[in-house]
């Protein structure tokens, strides 16, 4: 079992990802959890492949027949329902992986994800983390990053967390500079220990 769960969340583009990866290049043998990663995981699971295409229809396939993520999200963000859907089918297969990646580290846990403050695993983590950045800056960072329209971008916004930032140990503002996301990593591993 890990000794200690570092939850990290921010907006999609706020530069978190890149910090994660900082921090465990500095903590050996640290674990990072990639949420996201596993979301796409869970979109190529035959069970739920299955239970999608007979809530959504083919329209959501590429060419190949896999699950074509922007075809998804273009239907997702514009009704709730349909968001509460794909959540419906995803998030036991996406909540269990993580239990299991949790139960079976052996250091340091890294959990990152935009969604994490709105589930039980937020309340399991030792040290509460949000990486902050200006909006403009990174609406255009993700809309070059995800090849996506300035709609779907606004779309996927309305549908994405609030923060409430007192439940958060730590608030960074990023700038994207390699010496701020460098500064805000070993800030992150120096407080570590003040938190249990």
């Amino acid at each position: 079992m890990c000794n200690k769960v570092i939850g990290i969340t921010g907006k999609s583009g706020s530069g978190k990802s890149t910090i994660v990866k900082m921090i465990n290049e500095i903590i050996p043998n640290s674990c990072v959890i990639d949420v996201d990663k596993i979301g796409h995981e869970a979109l190529r699971n035959p069970k739920i492949l299955k239970n999608l295409l007979k809530k959504f229809g083919d329209q959501i396939l590429d060419d190949i027949g896999n699950i074509d993520r922007k075809k998804l999200g273009a239907i997702v963000f514009k009704e709730n329902s349909k968001m509460k859907d794909l959540t419906d089918e995803t998030y036991p297969y996406i909540l269990q992986r993580i239990d299991n990646i949790v139960k079976s580290a052996k250091g340091i846990v890294i959990l990152d994800w935009i969604l994490l403050p709105e589930h039980p695993i937020w309340k399991n983590c030792n040290l509460k983390i949000l990486i902050k950045s200006d909006s403009q800056i990174r609406r255009d960072k993700v809309i070059t990053r995800d090849n996506i329209s300035l709609d779907y971008f606004n779309a996927r916004e309305k549908t994405s967390i609030e923060y409430d930032l007192k439940q958060f140990d730590l608030i960074f503002s990023n700038d994207y500079m390699l010496s701020t996301s460098v500064n805000i990593a070993h800030s992150i591993v120096k407080s570590l220990n003040k938190y249990n």
